[in-house]
């Protein structure tokens, strides 16, 4: 009697560990999807992706300077407005932005607000620019993948 339970208890735990590995493996099948969203978003809006070089003025050691910093936007339309942090190109005394063709052009702040950290820039060149629209986040819950 004693065998037959100890055989019905090494059962039970192979039939439990191959239940577990085909849950894992059919887990792992479903996260394609996150990973093909994100993919596709990136497609999306990675030719409206700006990086942004502003300069700032500093002083050090009482002395005033240069200080170059660096961040990153996104272009909101054709006629080349971007949206970037106002910690990374508000107080900027220029501005000059490469854009994913490798186009450097320059680029003026026309706004920025250090309450909620968003500053606007408008790049100086030849329209149109890729842009991104902005989506709708009424549409979507926390922690799901548009």
């Amino acid at each position: 009697m004693n065998q037959r339970l100890l055989f019905l208890a090494r059962l039970g735990c192979r039939l439990a560990c191959v239940s577990l590995v085909f849950g894992v493996l059919a887990g792992c099948a479903t996260l394609g999807q996150p990973e093909r969203a994100v993919l596709r978003a990136r497609e999306q809006v990675s030719p409206a992706l700006v990086h942004i070089r502003p300069v700032k003025e500093v002083f050090q050691t009482g002395k005033r300077t240069e200080m170059l910093a660096v961040g990153s936007g996104f272009i909101i339309s054709p006629d080349g407005y971007v949206v970037t942090n106002e910690h990374v190109a508000g107080d900027s005394t220029s501005v000059q932005c490469v854009l994913s063709d490798n186009r450097e052009l320059d680029a003026q702040v026309v706004g920025a607000d250090p309450d909620t950290d968003i500053a606007v820039l408008k790049l100086q060149g030849d329209a149109p620019f890729p842009y991104v629209k902005w989506g709708r986040s009424d549409t979507v819950q926390a922690g799901q993948v548009a």
